[in-house]
C-alpha cells in the first residue's frame, strides 16, 4: 500500500506460514531482504535493522538490541552485518529440541 509499513494481515501470514513450515517463494525473500538492504551493498547491519523496524513495524529497538540480533544471525563471530543467505536462514531457523526431551529419565 506504499505506506512503508507492513500490514498486520501480511505480518500474520508470514508468521503463520513460518510456524507451519510452509515455503516462502524466492521472490518474496528477495523483496524482504531489499527492504533491509536499501543501500544495495549485499548485506545490512544494525543501523539498517533499526531503521526498518522503526519505519515498517513501528518497533523501536536500541543499538545494543540491534547488534545482538545481527550477531545472532551472523555466521562469523564479530561480524557486523548479515548477507542474503544469513537473512534467509533466520526465516527457516527452528529451535533445537529441548535437552530434557533427549535425556532418558533417571531410574
Amino acid at each position: 500500500d506504499d505506506s512503508g509499513r507492513i500490514p498486520l494481515n501480511e505480518y500474520l501470514d508470514v508468521l503463520t506460514r513460518r510456524q507451519h513450515g510452509e515455503a516462502f517463494h524466492e521472490v518474496e525473500l528477495e523483496e524482504a531482504f531489499k527492504s533491509f538492504n536499501f543501500k544495495e551493498s549485499g548485506s545490512f547491519g544494525s543501523i539498517e535493522l533499526r531503521q526498518v523496524m522503526s519505519a515498517m513495524c513501528d518497533v523501536e529497538i536500541n543499538s545494543k538490541e540491534a547488534n545482538m540480533m545481527i550477531e545472532a544471525a551472523a555466521t562469523t563471530p564479530g561480524q557486523t552485518s548479515i548477507s542474503y543467505e544469513e537473512f534467509k536462514a533466520i526465516l527457516f531457523w527452528r529451535a533445537p529440541p529441548a535437552v530434557d526431551a533427549l535425556v532418558p529419565p533417571s531410574s
